[in-house]
Order: C-alpha cells, then structure tokens, then sequence
C-alpha cells in the first residue's frame, strides 16, 4: 500500500497526521505501508524527507520523496499521451525550472496531449 501526497509547500501538521495515514492504511488493507510524498519543489522535498520520530525509542517513519531531482521530466507530446498523470505531475515539477524556455515547453506539449485526447481530467 502506497499513501501518496503531492506537497507544494511546508506544512508542520503533517509530521503528526502522515504517521495516521500509514497506520489507517495498514489497519484497512492489512499489509505494509509507505508514504511516498511528490514535492515538485526542491526545499520542499529537503522538509518532506526528514525522518519522523515517534517516540524516543520508538522508531520512526521516513517518506520517500520525489523532488525535482527524481522526476523525470516528459518532453514529447508522444510520451505525454501514454501517461497522462505522469505527464501532469511533470509539468507541475519542472514547469517553473530555470529555464523558461524547457518549462514552458513541457507544460505545453503536457496541455496540447490533454486536449487532443479529449482526456476527462482536460477540462477547465
């Protein structure tokens, strides 16, 4: 089982409710679970993947993270169409890179595979 949160900022209550999550997620599905956060912001994805202490003693849950480093950016309109998700979650991270040029071109070719897909999650 995967808990997934896409974090665009810091938020100090999520050290306290993540803990909740995995152990409700655990409880429900009874198996293992892990929270993977997607911080499409770098100092974000530094805050996100400091381990949380439970207790003195013990133990404590790490998220694993993907930052801008770990997210592949998706640069064709063709790989876009195959993963649309994965596309959008792409342009999220790098749409605001340094280069201007680079962002703004996967967020559009992201945009165009939407709407020539006709895709439910294109609508405005």
């Amino acid at each position: 089982m995967i808990v997934v949160e896409v974090h665009l900022a810091k938020d100090s209550l999520k050290k306290f409710t993540w803990p909740a999550y995995l152990v409700a997620a655990r409880t429900r599905h009874r198996c293992n679970a892990i929270l993977l956060v997607i911080a499409p912001h770098a100092k974000v994805a530094v805050w996100a993947r400091k381990p949380i202490a439970l207790r003195p003693g013990a133990g404590s849950i790490h998220p694993q993270v993907m930052g801008p480093d770990e997210m592949p950016s998706i640069e064709s309109e063709h790989d876009a169409r195959k993963n649309l998700e994965f596309a959008v979650l792409s342009a999220t991270t790098h749409g605001h890179d340094a280069d201007v040029q680079r962002s703004a071109a996967i967020v559009i070719r992201t945009t165009k595979a939407l709407f020539a897909m006709n895709h439910p999650h294109s609508t405005i």
